[in-house]
């Protein structure tokens, strides 16, 4: 990256942060400490107000904004991508304001390079699976809970009962995985950790009740405390390799670890949290996989087995 770029590009890490430590910008632009240091000494001297707190960082100070900036085409075309994906994996009311974000970024884009956002949105597609959450105005007001550290009341579907439930809860964060968005949260009523996706949720409303961030772990943190609960399970498999295309995306959600290249086969080694949804899909793929253990899933398997020839061979 040229010097002029990297000026420019810390300009904005500046703006879009409250304070930004040197050794971030070190790292994102593969830079020495030194040359961050040069790199703020040249903007102070061209008259940017960077103000620095000793073992913090660098902040702009306040009242301080850069003129709009023009978008390459490489930019725009992701923000076109990522406008596809927030239309059809979050709320009506996300979707909406992120459109109207978009809609701004184009106002300000050469003509030509509108029109090459106008073709690729014709024909850039992603399918809708989270059935009518898209019309659940859930994710927006979390977010609003969220920044202003404020309890929601919601009333949550669980799916393993059938049952309503309402609920008071201390919101950590939202994650999205396995297909869904859920919400990571404190719930008063049961005075425990709870992950509630927002897809059962039928109405949420924001409190004036406070609650105390400090309080709780970090989402990132939270998370990995989730995974460190889980007991998992070490497997071992081999593919024939003509069938590793059709594990390529699916082993990760099974506990992938690694695995060895035995020329016609591959031998791959699984940390699984639940043996049972792994053995089930591991009988996708019958003779082209063979189990070395543990013992327990060969079991396992042959117990569903027997019950699909119970069901169809009569």
């Amino acid at each position: 990256m040229k010097r002029l770029d990297r000026l420019t590009a810390i300009l904005i890490q500046l703006q879009s942060k409250k304070i930004i430590k040197a050794q971030m910008l070190a790292d994102k632009f593969e830079v020495s400490l030194r040359t961050i240091y040069r790199d703020m000494l040249s903007l102070q001297e061209a008259g940017v107000p960077i103000g620095s707190q000793e073992g913090v960082g660098y902040f702009l100070v306040e009242g301080y904004h850069l003129p709009p900036v023009m978008f390459s085409e490489e930019e725009a075309n992701s923000l076109l991508i990522g406008a596809k994906f927030i239309s059809n994996l979050t709320d009506k009311v996300v979707a909406e304001a992120f459109q109207n974000a978009l809609d701004k970024i184009k106002a300000v884009l050469p003509s030509e390079r509108k029109e090459v956002l106008n073709v690729l949105d014709e024909r850039l597609l992603v399918s809708k699976r989270l059935g009518n959450e898209s019309q659940n105005p859930v994710i927006s007001e979390i977010q609003k809970a969220i920044g202003k550290n404020l309890c929601c009341q919601i009333k949550y579907y669980s799916n393993y009962n059938g049952q309503v439930s309402e609920r008071e809860i201390e919101p950590l964060g939202i994650v999205f995985y396995a297909d869904a968005w859920h919400l990571m949260a404190w719930c008063r009523m049961r005075k425990a950790y709870r992950d509630f996706r927002t897809d059962r949720i039928g109405k949420i409303r924001i409190t004036e009740n406070g609650y105390d961030r400090n309080a709780h772990p970090g989402l990132k943190e939270h998370m990995q405390q989730l995974t460190d609960q889980y007991q998992l399970t070490e497997i071992r498999v081999r593919f024939k390799k003509e069938i590793l295309r059709f594990t390529s995306n699916d082993k990760y959600n099974h506990g992938y670890v690694d695995e060895t290249d035995l020329g016609d086969q591959v031998e791959m080694k699984f940390l699984s949290p639940s043996m049972d949804y792994t053995a089930r899909w591991l009988l996708m793929f019958d003779n082209a996989v063979e189990v070395l253990g543990p013992q327990a899933l060969l079991e396992h398997i042959s117990e569903l087995v027997d019950l699909l020839q119970k069901k169809y061979l009569k």
